[in-house]
Formats: structure tokens, sequence, C-alpha cells
């Protein structure tokens, strides 16, 4: 009876002009960091970007700060790269030409790299090289000052990221695959030949750990009807609107 009553009286002082409502339920103010946790000190935060930057990239440069977005503060970072280079987790040199200003490289980057060194013989030659968006000794991607051009006469540009690849021919690009391949792309002044080839040298390299290879776009069109469409068939791709595949 006495809860019941409580309930009750409530309820008519609920409706009460100036009443106010009670809390539906309990809460106390804490004190206890956001979501994202507590702002770490700057020297934590340096050296959380300079391991960041060395794991992506392998070989970092002043000029490796341009293509990341955020805040990122090379004077900063440059003396902690020092520091990892006294600990022997970096290496200090020259290791990619083109790269300007001093460069920190991974030592297992550097090891690739003097692997790759093996086909600067045959740039020579002007065989054709297929390099990761990814890779370090990439030199292309953002916007330069020098960069080449795409079919379109607009500078050849894209993200550096695992599934874009670029064929090279004494170290000028001569095609770009996007999207593990679904989109393509070439450059100027390459001809029809060299197309096929650089096309050729890619398919070989995914057909090693791809079953399945999907292109939809060429040259910003539909590849249907596109004049990649009879490359692409010389070289096993066949139809299945609006697409081209190959499979093994």
């Amino acid at each position: 009876q006495a809860a019941r009553r409580r309930v009750r009286e409530r309820l008519e002082h609920a409706d009460e002009p100036g009443a106010v409502a009670a809390p539906e339920a309990r809460w106390t103010l804490v004190h206890r960091f956001g979501v994202m946790g507590k702002a770490p000190e700057p020297a934590a935060l340096a050296a959380q970007q300079a391991r960041q930057l060395l794991a992506r990239w392998g070989v970092v440069t002043h000029e490796t700060l341009q293509s990341e977005q955020g805040t990122w503060d090379w004077g900063v970072l440059y003396p902690e790269l020092q520091r990892l280079e006294m600990r022997g987790e970096v290496r200090r040199g020259y290791f990619v030409q083109g790269l300007p200003g001093i460069q920190f490289a991974l030592p297992e980057a550097v090891e690739q790299l003097r692997q790759s060194m093996s086909t600067t013989s045959s740039e020579a030659d002007g065989a054709l090289v297929l390099l990761n968006g990814a890779d370090p000794a990439n030199l292309y991607g953002p916007q330069l000052a020098d960069a080449p051009l795409r079919f379109d006469g607009q500078p050849l540009t894209f993200t550096r990221i695992p599934s874009t690849w670029l064929v090279q021919q004494r170290g000028q690009p001569v095609l770009l695959l996007e999207r593990h391949g679904a989109q393509i792309t070439t450059v100027a002044g390459v001809d029809e030949g060299t197309v096929r080839q650089a096309l050729h040298c890619w398919l070989d390299h995914m057909a090693t750990f791809q079953r399945r290879i999907v292109v939809e776009r060429w040259n910003n069109d539909g590849v249907l009807g596109s004049v990649g469409q009879p490359l692409l068939e010389s070289l096993g791709f066949y139809r299945e609107y609006p697409q081209m595949i190959w499979s093994r």
C-alpha cells in the first residue's frame, strides 16, 4: 500500500507546472580519458610516427611527408630517426636515386633494393620492370613537376597502395594498373606493342597468385569496345559484359 501511494503521489506531482521529471536511470560523473585515450607525449608521438613511416615506405625522406595526411613535422621526426639509426634499427644513406635529401631505411628495405639492382642492366636493354605502387623504389604517384603524362595529356598520378601496379621501361612508366588491374591507364607516347608487352609482364606476375582477374576500365572508359579489348583478348581475356575476365 505504501509503495502504491508513493507512485501515485509522484505521478500527481509530475503533472504540476514547473515539475522536473525524475531521471530514468542513475548516473555519476566520472573522470576518465576519452575514447582515443590519453594524448601521447610529443616524444612518444614522434617515435610512433617515425616507425609508422618506415613500416609503410621502407625508405623515408622529407619528401615522404608530402604523401601523408595529417600532422607530420620533419623537424620532430628527424631526431627520432637519428635515434633509431644510433640503435641500429634503421640505416641512413642514399638508397634510391631521385629521392632528394637524407634517406632513412629499414635494413630489410635496403637488402631488397640491393637485390633489385640486378634489374638496372635489364632496364638499360629496354626490358620491362613491374613495380608495386607501395614499393619504396617507386618514385611516382603524387603529382610531380616533371611527372609523365597519361593518354589524355594529364599528369600521371595515383595512390601508392598495394593494389596498384606500374610497369616501367628504362625507369619511365609505360602502363598503370589500379585496383588489382580493374582500371588500366596508358601513358602518352607509348606504342601499342609496348603496351601489350607491359600487360604480359603484369599478367605473368599476377597469375602466380591470382586465379581470376577482372578488367573494367581502359583509359577511363569501359573496356569493352576500347582499344585495349583486342590487346587483352590476345593474352587470354574473354568478354563477360561489361568486363573482361582472365581465369585459370
